[in-house]
């Protein structure tokens, strides 16, 4: 062996704790155990020592198995000092440099390294300059680091789609740029079928799902505003004649609400029939935002009708509820038509291609 390998019984390697590598099959480890037999280990194990006596393998954890499957009592290996990050490191770059990596290993490769070495200069993540440096030892362009990069943020399902090679890279870093959340959305309505999108559609979703986040900021601050004049609510109007006079016009705003909302529920049902299946998917995503509010309606009816009387901070509170509803569903109806005015602009655009 060469200058610094020391032989070490197997039984005193241990491996990484962490270690996002795949693991070999059987028949992979059978075929390098055979290989072992009949030309011995070639190239030596990377291992640290730990404070037991032991070593810790950074690079050759398969080598080990093979060598144990092989009946190796002990392997060449090359021992080095190294801290938990130097030793995570080294292990990724010698998978990087000796393995056939998949998409997805390659991603998590390239994350985990630039976090290690983000932390290694004081910083949360690289700048562009030591980017541009670690593309270059990797020998893809900075483009193709940026968009690998990006794969981690998939999720779970649409990752493991990218490996098995049913999601193209160019559909993979589109989807990536959506919240998680929406992420499971679209995967839970499309499922493998999610390959079918265009680059339009999801951008489409994306730009529908920040609109959603802007009308929950809106909501939200309605609630803010309507707990403040509640609270004014409360110490301003003490009279039960002002009070019964509120909830009757409460009821009454609240049969116009309804009325409205059956009007978008009847205008939408009309849509989804003439939708195309994407189109019908993509609109049940938007409907998510309303079927709760509409599910407690039948449990409010049955406490209004069985409730006899309302205490007054209650009952002035449901005011103002009710107000902040009626507001809202305004906002709504605005934004379905200048959505129902884009989609004809669009379709107009379409058929003068």
């Amino acid at each position: 062996m060469g200058v610094g390998v020391k032989e070490i019984p197997i039984e005193k390697l241990v491996e990484r704790p962490t270690n996002f590598f795949r693991a070999l099959t059987e028949d992979e480890i059978t075929e390098l155990s055979e290989s072992i037999k009949s030309m011995g280990i070639l190239h030596p194990l990377l291992v640290r020592p730990l404070s037991d006596g032991r070593y810790e393998v950074v690079s050759g954890h398969q080598r080990k198995k093979a060598a144990e499957r092989a009946g190796l009592k002990t392997v060449p290996c090359i021992i080095k000092e190294m801290d938990d990050d130097e030793a995570e490191l080294a292990m990724i770059d010698a998978n990087l440099e000796t393995r056939q990596l998949s998409t997805m290993e390659m991603a998590r490769a390239i994350r985990r390294k630039k976090e290690l070495l983000g932390i290694r200069r004081g910083r949360p993540d690289l700048n562009s300059a030591q980017c541009a440096e670690l593309s270059q030892k990797l020998g893809i362009s900075e483009r193709q680091l940026h968009k690998l990069d990006k794969l981690n943020d998939l999720i779970p399902e649409f990752q493991v789609m990218v490996d098995e090679g049913k999601l193209t890279l160019f559909t993979a870093e589109r989807l990536a740029g959506l919240p998680q959340e929406m992420q499971k959305a679209i995967f839970d309505v499309f499922g493998e079928e999610v390959t079918s999108l265009s680059k339009d559609e999801i951008a489409w979703l994306k730009k529908e799902n920040e609109r959603g986040f802007m009308v929950l900021e809106v909501l939200q601050e309605k609630l803010k505003e309507t707990e403040e004049r509640l609270e004014e609510f409360r110490k301003l109007y003490e009279s039960k004649e002002n009070l019964e006079k509120e909830i009757k016009e409460l009821q009454r705003k609240k049969r116009e609400l309804e009325y409205d909302i059956m009007d978008r529920e009847n205008a939408l049902s009309e849509m989804e029939k003439r939708a195309v299946r994407k189109g019908t998917a993509i609109l049940e995503l938007l409907n998510q935002a309303c079927r709760p509010i509409q599910a407690v309606r039948p449990e409010l009816e049955v406490l209004f009708g069985e409730c006899g009387t309302l205490d007054e901070g209650i009952s002035v509170y449901i005011l103002r509820w009710a107000e902040a509803l009626k507001d809202t569903a305004r906002f709504l109806e605005e934004s379905v038509k200048q959505l129902s005015s884009q989609k004809a602009s669009l379709l107009k655009i379409t058929k003068s291609m």
